[in-house]
């Protein structure tokens, strides 16, 4: 009955459509983010970006506090915090390297509202980064970008859900790491053709991280 059904024109129909969906999946998930090379981007940064992407658009702006933008994005607020610090970073007389503030005027009392948008060199660099990646391990892939509220390093957690965590769950350069990799690699999971420096350059992480 299992080869039946296998054989099945229809079974393999679905089975067709749901690679294809996975595949597409994939390709509008960020693959730039994923061959994107650059050191200045850690992984807090690139998953921050990767999660506005999907839930809201690299070309769109916000409008809205930096924490309101974690919770959003479902990042604590110490992951969150260090990508902000990488994003809006300026270096010198140079304007923020990543994200571009706008200073809104303020309509009545209260603190100035801010919008932000990603940079057209950040915009520009990024389309040029598109490059096809494997889809070998589009499902593994998938899943580790849909979690959210990941565990943090240094989070303020109790002891028991530490514990859970530290069990069943990745922290989240590991997450990112492993979606790199993953991405780079042949269907038995065998990753051949990168260095450690194309590593680094692809996740922002140092070789001692």
């Amino acid at each position: 009955v299992l080869t039946h059904c296998v054989n099945n024109p229809i079974f393999i129909i679905h089975k067709l459509a749901f690679s294809a969906c996975k595949s597409v999946y994939i390709a509008s998930m960020n693959t730039a983010l994923l061959t994107y090379k650059s050191t200045l981007l850690t992984p807090e940064a690139r998953w921050l970006l990767m999660q506005w992407e999907s839930q809201i658009g690299l070309d769109q702006p916000l409008e809205c506090s930096p924490k309101g933008l974690f919770a959003r994005l479902g990042l604590t607020y110490a992951q969150g915090r260090r990508a902000w610090q990488v994003l809006t970073c300026k270096r010198g007389k140079q304007q923020e390297q990543f994200v571009e503030i706008e200073r809104l005027p303020r309509k009545g009392p209260g603190r100035y509202k801010s919008r932000y948008r990603l940079s057209a060199k950040l915009l520009k660099a990024l389309a040029k980064a598109s490059l096809p990646i494997s889809n070998c391990h589009a499902e593994e892939i998938t899943t580790l970008a849909k979690t959210s509220r990941l565990c943090g390093i240094g989070e303020k957690i109790d002891l028991r859900e530490g514990s859970r965590r530290r069990s069943t769950g990745l922290t989240l350069p590991n997450r990112w790491l492993l979606m790199v990799l993953l991405a780079h690699s042949d269907s038995p999971g065998t990753v051949t053709h990168l260095s450690v420096s194309a590593l680094r350059r692809l996740t922002g992480m140092s070789s001692f991280r």
